[in-house]
């Protein structure tokens, strides 16, 4: 598509992707303004970022002056589609797409897509390090890198591994990868979405362009299995990949990535660690072998691999008590993960923004390893009740980790994980902030320093 002249609006200023998109149309000669519902104060620093460009930034309330004469938007995922603005650009027939479609408009590299509930950004990155290794490609998307900020910068001849939310899927068009993704299927962004289905319908939407010669890499033993592989256009190729199930193309059997009857590695004899990350894994070497990337290049990039901050990480250790940062894991099954892979008679530390998720589906697990729960944060209420606990809630994350950890010295061997189960925006601005700071709350606690600067 030529984008010379053409009158684009950027509808949500995201550092990441509403940046990115702005700089890359500029570039492309387009006529953009941008707008953000924020208010100059608080896009301050963003503000002056795209200045340099010239565009028109509208802040504050939307109003439908700034769709005069506009033809395209492109919508920041963070933007809900059903927003009245949005509906009203669609009624006028306003083409309305992602950065995603915008760049499969403007690059020509090829595409993988990874969707899933969980353990996509842990799956890109293994994808990502053969990549690397091998010279091929790198990774872009959810993970954290607009992929916009490759225009121009990559090779055409290299691929592009992309970690895709179903926000980002929601406006796709004509993106079709070579081989698409789709690793797992559970409850949640429940604050976006009206129902279940409509969830699910977004995150499908990976396998609507997808033609003849691409391959769909989906999980055999997923409930939902039936209904992702009738989503798959006939003559694309299916691979599947399973926990446990032998029937699946990639399989664990024990420590042993399988492919069909044969065993492809150990796990012992790498940096792969925990049950969950065994089946990303195998989704991972399935995705690059769909590719045609050998079996020895795969497993030399998996031998660089060494796991993803704020996933599982260990974060540091005193008196036999384990501190575990996972302030990744924002979903129900995440965190149930977190606590099977979790020593008996643990603590969890739970809370921070409700997504509109059932955590009385934790109860279970929770009785069976005598986990004690700290909630905190704007969820603290609802998480105590549905898991039907009468327990202490913190209004900071801070406060419950330091009451955890006097709790802990009662115990032996156990350990605090912090493996949140919600959003991280009533207290910090994203996953990775909230984790930082939990580590730098275990870094006192080691020196011997209590909430209040004293010493323990």
């Amino acid at each position: 598509m030529n984008f010379i002249g053409k009158k684009v609006l950027v509808i949500g200023l995201g550092y990441r992707t509403g940046v990115s998109a702005v700089r890359t149309l500029c570039e492309l000669q387009a006529d953009v303004s941008a707008a953000d519902s924020k208010n100059k104060d608080e896009l301050s620093t963003l503000i002056k970022e795209i200045e340099q460009y010239n565009v028109k930034v509208f802040t504050g309330e939307f109003d439908e002056s700034i769709l005069e004469d506009i033809q395209i938007i492109i919508l920041s995922p963070g933007v809900p589609r059903y927003l009245p603005i949005i509906r009203t650009a669609l009624n006028r027939g306003i083409k309305v797409i992602g950065d995603i479609e915008l760049a499969c408009l403007i690059m020509p590299n090829v595409f993988i897509g990874i969707t899933g509930t969980d353990g996509k950004s842990t799956t890109t990155s293994m994808i990502g390090s053969v990549l690397e290794e091998n010279d091929m490609g790198c990774v872009a998307g959810n993970i954290g890198i607009p992929v916009l900020n490759l225009y121009n910068k990559i090779d055409s001849q290299k691929v592009i591994a992309l970690e895709l939310s179903s926000f980002q899927l929601e406006s796709i068009e004509t993106f079709s990868p070579k081989v698409a993704a789709f690793l797992n299927f559970a409850p949640d962004h429940l604050d976006r979405y009206p129902d279940l289905n409509s969830y699910f319908e977004a995150k499908i939407r990976i396998f609507k362009n997808l033609v003849t010669g691409s391959t769909a890499v989906i999980p055999y033993d997923d409930k939902r299995y039936n209904e992702i592989a009738e989503s798959i256009n006939p003559g694309v190729k299916i691979l599947t990949f399973s926990s446990t199930d032998s029937n699946a193309d990639f399989w664990i059997n024990d420590k042993n990535l399988m492919h069909k009857k044969e065993i492809i590695m150990s796990f012992d004899d790498y940096n792969i660690v925990g049950k969950h990350n065994y089946t990303n894994a195998a989704s991972a070497f399935a995705i690059c072998h769909a590719l045609g990337i050998s079996k020895e290049q795969i497993i030399k990039g998996f031998s660089c691999f060494t796991g993803l901050p704020h996933r599982y990480e260990y974060s540091g250790e005193i008196n036999g008590i384990t501190f575990i940062n996972d302030s990744k894991a924002t979903t129900i099954t995440a965190v149930a993960t977190a606590a099977e892979s979790a020593p008996e008679e643990s603590i969890l530390l739970l809370g921070g923004r409700d997504k509109g998720l059932d955590f009385s589906i934790l109860k279970e697990v929770i009785i069976k390893k005598k986990i004690m729960v700290y909630p905190f944060g704007e969820a603290a209420d609802k998480i105590s009740d549905e898991l039907e606990m009468d327990v202490k809630k913190y209004n900071r994350m801070e406060d419950a980790v330091y009451a955890a950890w006097e709790a802990a010295l009662k115990r032996k061997n156990t350990g605090i994980i912090l493996s949140p189960g919600c959003t991280s925006y009533d207290e910090f601005s994203s996953f990775e902030e909230r984790g930082d700071r939990f580590k730098e709350i275990v870094k006192k606690i080691i020196k011997g320093e209590k909430l209040a600067g004293k010493k323990a």
